[in-house]
């Protein structure tokens, strides 16, 4: 199988149609869902709504990610399956490429100009996924000390 080919956002007709996939092999891990909530206008009348529904493989992936001289943390988004496989090391400018497609896929959804896309495609010229931070880290706060 080949991996980070597949966009992992797709959009629908509304913001919340939203699909999302795995990013590194294109499984679906969001989807359109509705939920029944109480009315804006009538709170004892009950309305449905739409939203994206977290699917049972979904996964977020914490990583420390240095993009514009300095260091963040990003959550990228995969299925249970993918969530060992991930390899930052290797793996860098598919990530990388694949966070610009989904940026400039909502840009365009948004009805940015095309100016605003190759500012996307500059902005991340020199990212790098430098690893992936284990739980133990988001929990004491040392993201993003020092390899």
């Amino acid at each position: 199988m080949i991996h980070y080919v597949r966009d992992y956002i797709a959009s629908g007709e509304v913001f919340a149609d939203e699909s999302v996939f795995c990013i590194r092999c294109g499984t679906q891990i969001m989807d359109l869902g509705y939920m029944e909530m109480p009315s804006v206008h009538d709170p004892q009348k009950k309305v449905n709504v739409a939203y994206r529904k977290k699917l049972s493989n979904y996964r977020l992936l914490p990583v420390a990610l240095y993009r514009k001289g300095s260091r963040t943390v990003t959550h990228l988004p995969c299925c249970q399956d993918c969530v060992k496989e991930i390899d930052p090391g290797n793996d860098t400018g598919a990530i990388i490429r694949q966070i610009k497609r989904a940026m400039q896929i909502e840009a365009r959804y948004i009805g940015m100009p095309d100016e605003a896309l190759q500012s996307i495609e500059k902005a991340w010229e020199e990212a790098k996924i430098l690893r992936k931070l284990n739980p133990q880290e988001m929990i004491e706060g040392k993201l993003l000390q020092e390899d």
